[in-house]
């Protein structure tokens, strides 16, 4: 512990011995509302109100001390950076806001202090809106949780916003009460399951995704998932279709949700924010460990920060974001490939984000036969190398894959094709996005990404895979690619004629009037060219 040296004391209007810096000790002695500073340590006593305002840092070499007779805030934006180990004495209050939020909204939280009870954090939250993540089932569940649950240090909960939360979007202050955490601390990570764990960050300061990975990555990939999306769960824990996770390695970030100008909101900006929780995947048995030296004065808004506010490093990188959305604008799914320093073609813990929480249809790329939202590939960057893709389609219907953004040779003139091994088409996403249908299903040979197009693009051959027939509002809907249909008949499974409808010349066509309940039928597609198809529908 630092030997402090003469004090500065704050009696309301001015400091005795000048403003605090390293080595001084601070003792508030008078009200103060204002910024932070750097001190040797902290006494705030007598009846002091002190509160630090927002974007500002308190940073103490030692241990702060305050009175039960004080009292000591730190608003939303504000830090308390430690670097020394201790125990404080006192309590502080804690202030962190929410993301936007509407009502039903969940955000992951975490206690910056020792002491707050659960259900006090939030009281006007459903007290069965309260969840921990259960790794075994991969659902968060409300089992043992009371009005005495305290927030365990460093574990992540989920909590529905306040049930008198607006509808509209908006923040939520949450306020947490208790004894600042100090030190090292740690969760003790589960490998049951799929070996993810909800922690959280347990300082009243932010600390840097880089150095908790580091510091982790005998125990944890390299890869930080935070829930950012406004979908409701359910009363069993789990979430409806259009769920994602954020995504944050060294590879890059990704983004869980599109904003409503259209672009890619609220991603990951490699600060973990006061209050924030979050997921890993545990690799070995142990801890989630945190430390000091992973706290930093870092005055970000929000949990996330907007994808245009993400800045550029100095190791070579050169990526490109890929978007998955449908006709409906019921998905968005964002997936990252990128060339960086440090990464293979093989599986790395630091630069490859295994896709987790993706609800509904997804895009992923493949590696070692599982799906990836990041995954980082080696360097030099080689025009012949091909991403295979996975792709799910949870209903059937048009969807579309675009390239959301690009940074390095992707942002110059290095052209970027996507492949669809379905019909052989090249198209170069650059200029424009591609658009398909696609059966319910999961396709993970339909698509790849590529460099270079070295053949034309062939004339797409008219079959069952150009075709494309769902049942929607109690109506069959059929369409298809690059080829209009001539005309439609549907048969029942003994051959019987149902339905016929010559004339149609589009691609897309609803059978009115046809509505058979309960059995499979047969749709007949002829197209412009009299080429036939034939695929099988459950009405």
């Amino acid at each position: 512990m630092p030997a402090c040296g003469t004090e500065t004391r704050w009696n309301g209007t001015a400091w005795s011995n000048g403003t605090p810096v390293t080595g001084i000790r601070a003792v508030m002695a008078g009200n103060y509302n204002g910024a932070g500073f750097t001190a040797c340590a902290m006494d705030v006593i007598g009846t002091a109100q002190v509160t630090f305002t927002s974007g500002s840092n308190v940073t103490l070499n030692g241990l702060l001390n305050v009175a039960t007779t004080a009292s000591m805030t730190m608003e939303s934006n504000a830090n308390l950076v430690q670097t020394v180990a201790g125990t404080n004495v006192g309590s502080v209050t804690v202030k962190r806001e929410s993301a936007q939020l509407v009502r039903l909204d969940h955000t992951l939280w975490s206690s910056p202090v020792t002491g707050q009870k659960l259900f006090a954090f939030s009281p006007n939250t459903l007290t069965n809106r309260f969840y921990f993540y259960d790794t075994p089932t991969d659902t968060y569940v409300t089992t043992g949780l009371s009005a005495t649950t305290d927030f365990v240090v460093g574990k992540g909960y989920g909590i529905r916003a306040a049930n008198n939360h607006p509808e509209t979007p908006m923040t939520w202050m949450g306020s947490f009460a208790g004894n600042p955490n100090n030190g090292d601390k740690s969760f003790t990570l589960a490998l049951t399951g799929t070996g993810f764990n909800l922690v959280g960050n347990p300082y009243p300061s932010v600390i840097d995704a880089a150095a908790f990975v580091t510091a982790n990555s005998a125990r944890i990939n390299g890869t930080l998932y935070f829930y950012a999306h406004t979908l409701t769960m359910s009363t069993t824990g789990t979430f409806p279709a259009g769920t994602n996770y954020a995504l944050w390695n060294a590879t890059g970030q990704t983004a869980a949700t599109l904003g409503t100008s259209g672009v890619p909101a609220l991603v990951p900006n490699g600060k973990i924010q006061v209050g924030q929780g979050f997921l890993v995947k545990a690799t070995a048995a142990g801890s989630a460990n945190f430390t000091n030296a992973m706290r930093e004065a870092s005055n970000g808004n929000q949990f996330f920060r907007l994808a245009s506010e993400i800045p550029t490093t100095d190791v070579e990188k050169h990526r490109l974001w890929l978007n998955l959305t449908n006709a409906e604008g019921t998905t968005f799914n964002q997936i990252l490939v990128g060339y960086v320093f440090g990464a293979t073609q093989e599986v790395d813990n630091l630069y490859d984000g295994l896709s987790f929480g993706n609800e509904g249809s997804a895009l992923s790329s493949r590696l070692t036969d599982q799906d990836y939202t990041i995954q980082g590939r080696a360097l030099p960057f080689n025009q012949e190398d091909i991403v295979p893709l996975g792709f799910k389609a949870g209903t059937p219907g048009n969807y579309t894959i675009s390239l959301s953004d690009k940074d390095g040779i992707f942002a110059a003139d290095q052209d970027v094709f996507l492949k669809d091994n379905s019909n052989g088409s090249v198209s170069n996403i650059k200029v424009a996005p591609y658009s398909f249908v696609s059966n319910a299903g999961t396709f993970n040979d339909r698509f790849e990404i590529v460099y270079r197009s070295t053949l034309s693009t062939p004339e797409s051959t008219f079959n069952s895979s150009a075709v494309i027939a769902f049942v929607k509002n109690a109506q069959l809907n059929i369409e298809t690619k690059g080829n209009e249909m001539k005309s439609v008949s549907v048969f029942d499974v003994r051959g019987r004629l149902l339905f016929q409808q010559s004339g149609i010349n589009n691609t897309s066509f609803i059978a009115q009037g046809f509505n058979p309940q309960n059995q499979v039928i047969l749709v007949q597609v002829t197209s412009a060219s009299n080429e036939v198809a034939t695929i099988k529908v459950i009405f």
